[in-house]
């Protein structure tokens, strides 16, 4: 990302890359279509990419947890005088025992998703679940995978942009500027897929909420006829506006206490996890309910924007 350049404004030079603004004009009019400004696009592009890097580290450690548990499997059943070998870990002892400490490379964890394997585009549309949950009144409110794709692929516009002028300037970089944009160019091609794809699937979910609207309408002209009481549909819509309206509430009110009281005894945890699952039996008894990993990453981004570190 570069923050020189404006998500929604930003100059695209047509005669070097008239496809590319061809497919930011699309990701811009996703954006203006929502009234999202240029500030709530780039703190958004900034927790896509933070949260991308928690997805990886996932990952990893639930493939190095599920090795270390074959691992310690095959030791329990081994011959008292069979030879294990350990790798890719390494026994290490404390006062409390033995353990294993994890001591390979990304290539021992399989298919788990990585940098190496796994691109932006991929890896956002994982963790499209995680989004809503970590909404703001600086990001996105209320919005839809389209959106987020928008803000992605604008962002590898802007590094297309940013490198290019950094290539043209440094004549020993040419070479490599050629296969480094041209990768950022598949991959703006395939985030603008993704899109368009999330954005069709938006329309015709629009369409058919409009036809099952319309159906709705018809029950209740019949309802009407038949006596039964326009206020049940008001007090419907009143209660549906109320419970979205409660949700963000207490995504708020719950974060909130959260790190507050994690930033006044995070010595207390050993890691985000342990504090996330601490907190969300804590939280449970204040009747909050959410997900471990909604409440570590709630700790790990009020860390980060606080520089605290473990």
């Amino acid at each position: 990302m570069t923050g020189e350049f404006s998500p929604l404004s930003g100059f695209i030079p047509s005669y070097r890359f008239e496809q590319l603004s061809e497919i930011a004009d699309s990701a811009r009019y996703h954006l203006n279509k929502h009234n999202r400004t240029d500030s709530q696009i780039i703190t958004v592009q900034k927790l896509i990419f933070e949260l991308i890097e928690f997805y990886f580290e996932d990952k990893k450690n639930e493939a190095i947890a599920e090795l270390e548990s074959d691992k310690i499997q095959e030791l329990r059943y081994a011959h008292e005088y069979e030879h294990i070998d350990l790798y890719p870990f390494y026994a290490e002892a404390n006062r409390e025992g033995e353990y294993l400490v994890f001591i390979g490379d990304e290539s021992d964890l399989g298919d788990t998703p990585t940098h190496e394997n796994t691109d932006e585009i991929d890896a956002l549309y994982d963790i499209l679940e995680w989004l809503p949950d970590n909404e703001s009144d600086e990001g996105f409110t209320d919005a839809h995978p389209c959106e987020y794709f928008a803000a992605l692929t604008l962002s590898l516009i802007a590094d297309v942009i940013r490198m290019t002028e950094e290539f043209n300037n440094d004549a020993d970089r040419k070479a490599y500027s050629f296969f480094y944009i041209c990768d950022v160019f598949l991959k703006i091609g395939k985030s603008s897929k993704y899109m368009n794809e999330a954005y069709l699937e938006k329309k015709y979910e629009d369409k058919l909420s409009e036809a099952l609207s319309e159906n709705l309408e018809l029950k209740n002209k019949l309802d009407e006829v038949m006596g039964q009481n326009k206020k049940v549909e008001i007090q419907q819509k009143k209660n549906i506006d109320k419970a979205v309206n409660s949700r963000h509430k207490k995504n708020r009110e719950a974060r909130q206490m959260v790190c507050e009281d994690w930033a006044l005894n995070r010595s207390n945890h050993r890691s985000a996890m342990k504090a996330a699952e601490y907190y969300v039996s804590w939280l449970e008894k204040k009747n909050y309910f959410f997900a471990t990993i909604t409440v570590r990453n709630w700790i790990l981004l009020y860390a980060k924007e606080n520089n605290i570190k473990f």
